[in-house]
């Protein structure tokens, strides 16, 4: 599987379980998601999704923001490729791959699992 599938796959079970970017209340995006994705439909990554293909227009501390969890979930992506690839192979894109990957506990590769703390924990990604 490709870094680029992985990244997708996990942005989707990220998001879907709340860790990532949604419709904020408060914070550098609220105001760039009234804007833009007004009409969007919270969930499935769809307003991380609008706001990263608005990028262009957004105001700059929303734009950081954005770029710094892209990073995020690119790293995260890259430290846990094999073990999707070794593990969740079989589980969809829009599956649970996160769910797959918890349930390797100790199988994991200790990168993999250190990135998948930190992604939990950390408040930048949080809702």
């Amino acid at each position: 599987m490709l870094i680029r599938n992985v990244l997708v796959a996990l942005v989707f079970a990220l998001l879907i379980t709340g860790i990532a970017l949604g419709a904020e209340q408060k914070g550098p995006c609220a105001a760039d998601t009234k804007k833009f994705c007004h009409d969007v439909q919270p969930g499935e990554s769809r307003i991380y999704r609008c706001l990263m293909n608005r990028q262009a227009n957004l105001a700059p501390a929303c734009r950081d923001r954005m770029t710094a969890i892209h990073n995020k979930l690119d790293r995260l992506a890259k430290a846990c490729n094999s073990d999707v690839e070794k593990y969740c192979k079989d589980v969809p894109p829009e599956g649970s791959i996160l769910s797959c990957l918890k349930g390797q506990g100790s199988n994991l590769d200790k990168t993999c699992a250190r990135e998948l703390r930190r992604a939990r924990n950390d408040r930048s990604l949080a809702r």
